[in-house]
């Protein structure tokens, strides 16, 4: 990903159609409202790898296979 661009949220709401092309194109779209950061726009495949589980959870107890428990 490329670096971010800042939009007002009035900014965002008039030009909705630019900020989704920024986030497709790559570019996390920022959006400040009363001054302070509230969200960020991202395209949904970046969004998808970004809470993906890293691990399996059969990968995490892979290495307890074997031990018997009491």
């Amino acid at each position: 990903m490329t670096s971010s661009r800042s939009w007002t949220l009035t900014e965002a709401k008039a030009k909705l159609s630019r900020v989704v092309q920024g986030a497709l194109d790559g570019t996390p779209q920022r959006i400040v409202r009363n001054g302070r950061e509230a969200v960020i726009v991202v395209e949904a495949t970046a969004y998808e790898a970004a809470v993906r589980p890293k691990r399996s959870l059969i990968d995490l107890f892979a290495p307890l296979q074997g031990i018997e428990l009491e």
